[in-house]
């Protein structure tokens, strides 16, 4: 039996970088979600980023950095969607 998501965002974007901090990718409009140490960033049924031993932070209502095992950190944020100036 699967774990609990510890995070599942949709219309989040995702900021790939390699264990050095250097952006890879920009993911938009994708469904983010980390479950039983796997993170991925779907958009639509297709997996466009996955990580491995992912370990979860969260950094703000809707903000989140996810780390793999490897160094890879990934930003995952939602824009609030709130009106205003």
């Amino acid at each position: 039996m699967a774990g609990a998501y510890r995070m599942a965002l949709s219309r989040a974007t995702v900021e790939v970088r390699d264990p050095a901090g250097t952006l890879v990718a920009t993911h938009s409009s994708v469904t983010a979600t980390v479950r039983d140490g796997v993170a991925r960033a779907k958009a639509g049924s297709v997996i466009v980023a996955e990580l491995d031993g992912a370990e979860l932070q969260v950094q703000g209502r809707k903000a989140y950095t996810v780390t793999g095992a490897d160094g890879t950190t990934w930003t995952v944020t939602k824009p609030c969607g709130c009106s205003g100036g």
